[in-house]
């Protein structure tokens, strides 16, 4: 999700994704509520934060208290700046198929809206 809306939003910066415990594949919830703005995620493969861990950033946004800790430990001595936005991760969301998709909207409307903050920041 957070990938699908950087790269709609920043799309002028070199991005890299990655998750503290990445699936196999996009999320079936993620992948519907995203459809609602942006073309098709279905596509995109989610990777692990090890995968990054020699390269050098000059941002690291984290989207939650786990990736925040992870990223931390990895990048804290490689990165200009680790940023932590506290979001909710809809993962684990209990309830009916419609509760289950307002929660996965709500979060992507939060990361939008952080994400353009961010690109106000540093424009």
């Amino acid at each position: 999700m957070a990938k699908g809306l950087a790269q709609k939003i920043l799309n002028d910066q070199e991005l890299y994704s990655a998750g503290v415990r990445p699936e196999k594949a996009v999320c079936q919830y993620t992948v519907k509520v995203m459809l609602e703005i942006y073309p098709e995620i279905r596509h995109h493969i989610p990777a692990s934060l090890s995968e990054f861990n020699h390269l050098h950033f000059d941002y690291v946004i984290c989207f939650g208290q786990t990736a925040f800790r992870h990223c931390s430990d990895i990048f804290s001595k490689k990165s200009t700046e680790i940023i932590f936005y506290d979001v909710a991760d809809p993962w684990n969301t209990k309830g009916s198929e419609e509760e289950i998709e307002i929660i996965y909207s709500n979060t992507r409307d939060q990361i939008r809206e952080l994400l353009i903050e961010f690109r106000k920041r540093i424009s």
